[in-house]
């Protein structure tokens, strides 16, 4: 009997351990979970504040903004300033980062208490994407235009919604589409907004669209008005790669060639050696002069030629 009565004494002893030890586990676990976990992947601490102080955090990354970047409209002075733009681009990515995680609360709605406006947000998220086109901003700190934050009642002017008003505002006149004043002027007006929220290439190539094919009636009354944007655009871009073509003494059937095939993914540029060796060597420059051109410009030429084709 005595001998079960210790073992009893031992038992409980264990057990009280193993409770211990499961408690101090899972203790850590906790801990080392909430300093792991950031918004963004960062050495940063875990989001602990209470939501009016990551609303303040928040007021004052957009103060620091503000301070730096004060009208979002004058992006186009900065878009050449590579220095100027990297402390708009911090300052932006900080308040953006922030944003996200005042989002992650569950009482989050747009406040007085942020310091701007979600108007006004969405133009300095237009902006920035303006002065950082080639930027990945689907996704992490730097996407600010989220579809859960709406301004009532009203509804965000793309690029794609200027097209659907060209389409529906356009009249026939003998075999050609075209539009009237009050339409050419809405138009502008309209495509002057996508441009703010960030698609000033797409803006502008619209605009170039307006003025250079429907007014002076180029577009059959046949033909699709998407259709023929899209139409349009792949001339626009076509005549690019003849000229980059042109002034390098390059064979444009082969530069379309690399153009068509090529990803922006994979290291080796298609057709490469086939688009060097065709080069004629014009009077007053050598071929080594030429490569070396091409070498340092081909790959950024192409990466943007492809973002311009699926605008």
């Amino acid at each position: 009997m005595e001998f079960l009565n210790d073992m009893n004494v031992i038992l409980q002893i264990l057990s009280n351990i193993c409770i211990v030890t499961i408690t101090l586990i899972t203790e850590d676990n906790v801990h080392r979970a909430l300093s792991l976990y950031s918004s963004g992947g960062e050495n940063s601490k875990a989001i602990v504040d209470e939501y009016d102080v990551a609303v303040a955090k928040f007021a004052s990354a957009v103060s620091e903004l503000k301070s730096v970047f004060p009208n979002p409209a004058d992006w186009k002075i900065y878009e050449n300033d590579e220095d100027y733009k990297v402390i708009i681009g911090k300052a932006y990515r900080a308040a953006a980062a922030q944003l996200n995680r005042v989002k992650q609360y569950y009482v989050f709605e747009w406040d007085d208490a942020f310091g701007i406006t979600l108007a006004e947000w969405q133009r300095y998220a237009g902006a920035y994407r303006n002065l950082f086109p080639a930027e990945e901003t689907d996704s992490g700190s730097i996407n600010p235009m989220q579809g859960d934050i709406k301004l009532e009642g009203t509804e965000l002017i793309t690029a794609a919604t200027v097209m659907k008003l060209i389409g529906n505002r356009v009249h026939t006149e003998g075999s050609v589409q075209c539009v009237d004043d009050e339409t050419l002027r809405l138009l502008h007006e309209q495509i002057a907004q996508p441009e703010a929220l960030g698609e000033a290439k797409s803006a502008n190539l619209l605009l170039q669209f307006v003025d250079e094919a429907l007014v002076p009636g180029l577009i059959p009354t046949n033909k699709d008005i998407e259709e023929a944007f899209s139409e349009w655009k792949e001339s626009i871009l076509i005549k690019k790669i003849q000229q980059y073509a042109e002034t390098r003494e390059l064979d444009i059937n082969i530069l379309l060639s690399v153009f068509k095939r090529y990803n922006p993914n994979d290291e080796v540029i298609p057709d490469y050696n086939d688009l060097l060796a065709c080069i004629k060597v014009p009077e007053g420059r050598s071929l080594l002069e030429i490569k070396m051109e091409i070498v340092g410009s081909l790959r950024e030429q192409l990466d943007e030629w492809k973002r311009e084709s699926f605008n």
